[in-house]
């Protein structure tokens, strides 16, 4: 039986100081292009009604958002 090596959502989403700086970054400059310090592909902006969604470019990496009201 095969093992599921693929990281939960949990884990994604889970930064360490470096990684919420660059999230920071593109939440705040979304024109700019940032680097993901995980595996070093480019950080997305996805605006979603009054949130955001900050998502690594490479699957199953970074995963994180801002919620506005």
């Amino acid at each position: 039986m095969a093992t599921n090596t693929m990281p939960s959502l949990r884990e994604r989403m889970t930064l360490n100081a470096e990684e919420a700086e660059a999230v920071y970054e593109k939440i705040t400059n979304p024109e700019n292009k940032v680097i993901c310090p995980r595996c070093g592909n480019e950080l997305a902006y996805f605006p979603v009604g009054n949130s955001i969604r900050i998502e690594c470019a490479t699957p199953n990496c970074i995963v994180s958002g801002l919620r506005g009201i």
